[in-house]
């Protein structure tokens, strides 16, 4: 489906990331036992309004500036056997590559990053992990082809953008924390509290959702 980008959105962003599915029921696990519990990885793109994200126009949270209807879109397909510790990071807009980086790049790796979650959120199977993304992303507006994000030879499908009729029905999402990759400013939000992170300086704060299966 195309991503909608809602009439009040002014700047609109696309992030390419390896998203982590998660395969067991977690809760206080180390990083041996996190490792266990993934089931595989795909790719997503966390979209982002950065206006309501950190502009003029900013949210004291960020559901809206990243939680809109058609954000997040992710797959097709689920890896069960990829290195995700070392995988390349390609993403694509409009035929032109953006971002091109490795997944060893990450500040914390896929085992440190779940077992941080499970000290406050039990994960279960389905659950998805969005890891960060790299330098690169930039502004897509409507007709944009944000994709494919690409993970080695892994690809999303494309996604092309669109306007919507702003619609002052609100919804309510319950985000998750997560760790990101080599970036500036850090903080992590879960529901309406918000957690420090063991890299504060540097680290990007992304968000699990439940799996649409």
């Amino acid at each position: 489906d195309p991503i909608t980008i809602p009439a009040q959105a002014e700047d609109v962003h696309f992030e390419g990331e390896m998203v982590v599915v998660i395969g067991k029921k977690m809760r206080y696990v180390d990083k041996e036992q996190a490792a266990a519990g993934v089931f595989g990885i795909t790719c997503g793109n966390d979209v982002s309004d950065r206006n309501w994200q950190r502009g003029a126009g900013k949210d004291n949270q960020w559901w809206r500036a990243k939680g809109c209807d058609t954000f997040a879109p992710l797959g097709p397909v689920i890896v069960t056997d990829a290195n995700y510790a070392n995988l390349a990071l390609h993403t694509r807009v409009n035929g032109e590559t953006l971002q091109d980086q490795r997944t060893d790049d990450l500040i914390f790796d896929v085992p440190t990053i779940i077992s941080f979650i499970s000290n406050w959120v039990t994960l279960f199977p389905g659950d998805l992990i969005y890891t960060g993304t790299p330098a690169g992303v930039a502004a897509i507006s409507e007709g944009s082809v944000s994709g494919p994000c690409q993970i080695d030879q892994q690809a999303c499908k494309k996604q092309p953008a669109r306007q919507a009729i702003f619609s002052d029905q609100l919804q309510c999402f319950v985000v998750g924390v997560v760790i990101g990759l080599k970036l500036a400013a850090c903080f992590l939000e879960y529901r309406h509290l918000y957690f420090p992170c063991p890299r504060a300086d540097a680290c990007e704060r992304v968000r699990f959702d439940h799996a649409r299966c």
